[in-house]
């Protein structure tokens, strides 16, 4: 909305559906403690501080300091264990590191009931390079996201607010820093919960039937104006 305010639109013609995507599948989804034990043998996770990368691998996704911080996070929590799911030009960064090791597990990409057993098994959804609709699988799976305040972000990141269901982390060039506040989540249960419920609500207000209710309304008030 603010990018069409900023091109001279009257604020007053503008409606803002906010975009998402359909989430049934993750409300209905098994995500009991058996659940999950099952997950963890099928995909061979030995931990419970587990991060999960969701996404397309390129450039603006920021590969290179996604591997750095998880280094880092490594050296802070030393259960800590890494998913990285996605295809794309930057895999053969990850492809490398896996090779080194054990606690990185590429898995390529992920679709349906796999997406949603693998998001079950994280804590955290590091994304520090370009968020887009990937918030809404964090809210919908209650898996808060931390970025990064780069200037590059699509549209939906005015969805995630710092410290209620995300974090934020304002030095977008300094990977300890976001493995710091990882660590910290991960260490630290009653913060994570905190975001957790941040991501419950937020997933009541990002719904694809709400998403339809405001593009109607929209036009309804543009055929009466």
């Amino acid at each position: 909305m603010r990018i069409v305010e900023k091109i001279g639109f009257p604020s007053d013609r503008i409606s803002s559906v906010h975009n998402t995507i359909n989430t049934d599948l993750f409300l209905a989804h098994n995500t009991t403690n058996t659940a999950i034990q099952q997950y963890r043998q099928k995909y061979r996770i030995r931990s419970e501080n587990v991060c999960i990368f969701m996404g397309s691998l390129y450039e603006e996704k920021r590969i290179p300091f996604l591997l750095n911080a998880c280094n880092r996070i490594r050296e802070l929590v030393p259960d800590f264990e890494m998913i990285i799911v996605g295809a794309g030009p930057s895999e053969h960064l990850v492809r490398d590191v896996v090779k080194k090791y054990d606690w990185i597990h590429y898995l390529g990409p992920k679709f349906g009931e796999e997406k949603l057993e693998l998001l079950a098994l994280a804590k955290l959804l590091l994304m520090p390079g370009l968020v887009g609709l990937a918030v809404i699988d964090a809210f919908a799976s209650e898996t808060p996201l931390i970025t990064t305040n780069i200037d590059y972000h699509s549209p939906e990141i005015d969805y995630l607010v710092n410290g209620y269901n995300g974090v934020i982390v304002n030095n977008p060039e300094d990977y300890q820093l976001y493995a710091h506040e990882a660590s910290l989540l991960l260490s630290n249960n009653d913060q994570l919960k905190i975001l957790q419920t941040g991501c419950r609500e937020s997933r009541e207000k990002y719904t694809l039937n709400n998403m339809v209710d405001r593009y109607s309304n929209g036009i309804l008030l543009a055929l009466n104006n």
